[in-house]
């Protein structure tokens, strides 16, 4: 019985260190969730050479250390403004490839965008990509 008991006492003292992020964290009395409430504008056209500018409406962002998805793309360090709901960004007119080739022109069609902050990761919205012709 006290073997049975040392075990127990042992794997309650243990914690996980590879747990998944949650979407929200705890400051205090209030839970901060990272949210996107909008993407504006909500279709883009893409041409080459030309990124275009996205302005993410939300909260929860961090000051500085952002990380905003949107389909294959990845951009990081993004900054916060006002108060840390909105970022804004340039879309670039290219998308990685993979396997060390060229980035290809995006495709025409609905990607999801996420917000990634050290508070948790946003549920995702869409926006579209239209072909400029």
């Amino acid at each position: 019985m006290p073997l049975l008991l040392l075990l127990l006492l042992t794997l309650s003292a243990c914690r996980r260190t590879d747990a998944p992020r949650t979407s929200a964290a705890q400051h205090g009395s209030v839970t901060i969730v990272t949210t996107v409430t909008s993407a504006t504008p909500s279709t883009i056209t893409i041409r080459d050479g030309n990124p275009n500018e996205l302005r993410i409406r939300g909260s929860g962002f961090g000051e500085a250390d952002n990380t905003v998805m949107i389909g294959p793309v990845t951009l990081t360090n993004v900054m916060s403004t006002e108060s840390g709901t909105l970022l804004v960004v340039r879309v670039p007119d290219r998308v990685p490839s993979g396997g060390g080739a060229a980035p290809m022109p995006w495709t025409s069609g609905s990607y999801p965008l996420t917000v990634v902050t050290p508070r948790g990761t946003s549920a995702p919205i869409t926006i579209t990509v239209k072909d400029p012709s």
